[in-house]
């Protein structure tokens, strides 16, 4: 069951935003329209002549088939969070119909199923009336909370900072939010596909592909709404995590307690040090013998401890420089004082 929390009179309620669906939508929309299907691909599925996914992607998706997905959204998806980066990339792979499949759940959960069907396409202003956040569990991406306001949503934020990832919950708002959003609480519509980079951010897929959603009105497709609440939250991705994502628990089908037991083992196992970027050491095995394994010590600390035992052997290194350039001047010293007497 979904709560609905609200402290703002100001702010739309579901009720009085249903109101306002009786307004007619008769502009032609472009995007939305049923393209002729082509026999091309894109990442495993078919796309039409305009390069949306056709019905067989939005089936795996299980999304309605009235939402339309750019395949360019998804390449630059998977591109942008696959690239191999061992520092920062959570993912190996990207499966598209699930993650779109978990915006659409979490989507149609926060806005309301009777909201999305009531049209194809939604003006800025009706996007600011939407619910601003959420609580979600992370595994099964349900959502078990609303705020309709901006000030609810980070209060909650707040207050799971340290217990969510225990629970495997987490609070989210459900659009990008500008820094002058934020100073105001206000609603994020202004652009909902925005990275705060200028295209070039970690989620900058949006942002190069919002005028595949956005038609000549300014209205935003269905399909744009999924694409925006997608790229402000990265626990709606799905596919094979990389350990780090494992660690930071963006694999759904790991609890609290599988993430702390593989934290445990994990780094014993050879290709966990290489994903790390972490060399064995010569002559060190990672077990004892056959049977018992090495004391566990974390990668980060072991870099640390190295840092220190280089930085010991380094001053060790020059205090025995400085002994020998003593032992030299005391020398010159006394032949200087041997030069004078003779």
């Amino acid at each position: 069951m979904i709560i609905h929390s609200s402290f703002n009179n100001n702010v739309f309620t579901h009720v009085k935003y249903n109101k306002r669906e009786n307004t007619s939508d008769t502009n032609a929309h472009v995007k939305n329209e049923t393209s002729k299907t082509t026999n091309d691909e894109v990442l495993g599925y078919k796309i039409d002549k305009d390069g949306y996914f056709t019905e067989e992607f939005n089936k795996a998706a299980n999304i309605p088939e009235d939402i339309k997905i750019h395949s360019e959204t998804m390449k630059r998806l998977v591109e942008q969070k696959t690239r191999g980066n061992i520092a920062t990339d959570v993912f190996k792979s990207i499966d598209i119909a699930k993650t779109v499949g978990n915006a659409y759940k979490i989507l149609s959960s926060v806005v309301g199923t009777d909201i999305l069907n009531s049209k194809q396409n939604f003006s800025i202003d009706e996007i600011a009336q939407f619910p601003q956040g959420y609580t979600y569990h992370q595994q099964t991406m349900e959502v078990l909370k609303v705020y309709d306001t901006d000030f609810e949503w980070r209060r909650a934020s707040e207050l799971s900072m340290h217990s969510g990832f225990k629970q495997r919950t987490g609070v989210n708002d459900l659009f990008w939010k500008s820094f002058e959003d934020h100073s105001t609480g206000k609603p994020a519509a202004n652009d909902i596909f925005n990275d705060a980079y200028g295209g070039r951010g970690p989620w900058s897929y949006a942002y190069q592909t919002k005028d595949k959603y956005i038609n000549s009105d300014g209205t935003i497709t269905k399909g744009g709404l999924l694409v925006a609440a997608m790229r402000n939250n990265l626990d709606i991705l799905e596919g094979e995590t990389t350990v780090k994502g494992k660690l930071e628990g963006y694999d759904k089908s790991m609890s609290y307690e599988d993430i702390k037991q593989y934290e445990r083992t994990a780094p014993y196992k050879k290709e966990v040090q290489i994903e790390w970027g972490i060399t064995p050491k010569e002559n060190k095995t990672p077990y004892k013998n056959n049977n018992t394994p090495y004391e566990y010590k974390d990668p980060i600390i072991q870099i640390f401890e190295d840092i220190e035992q280089f930085q010991k052997d380094l001053l060790k290194h020059l205090d025995k420089k400085l002994e020998e350039r003593k032992r030299l001047q005391k020398l010159l010293k006394q032949r200087k004082s041997i030069d004078i007497n003779v």
